[in-house]
């Protein structure tokens, strides 16, 4: 996860106050796993702020490209 992507998160969390980010990949790509979720939690100061206050939930999923449907994976 490079930098401008991180800031953009940090935007949504402390500015726009949202309340959820997923993390999502597709069946073809393999990228996102639990280990993923967990690092976007530690990440930075903000975010792991507002995960330990309960305000922010981050959850992977996992976009089947022959279904269409996501599944939930952390």
């Amino acid at each position: 996860m490079n930098t401008d992507i991180l800031a953009s998160l940090e935007y949504g969390v402390a500015v726009l106050n949202a309340p959820l980010i997923m993390v999502l990949g597709h069946t073809s790509c393999g990228a996102i796993n639990a280990a993923s979720v967990i690092k976007l939690k530690e990440s930075n100061p903000i975010i792991s702020e507002r995960v330990s206050q309960g305000k922010l939930k981050i959850v992977g999923g996992l976009y089947d490209l022959q279904t269409g449907r996501v599944s939930l994976i952390a």
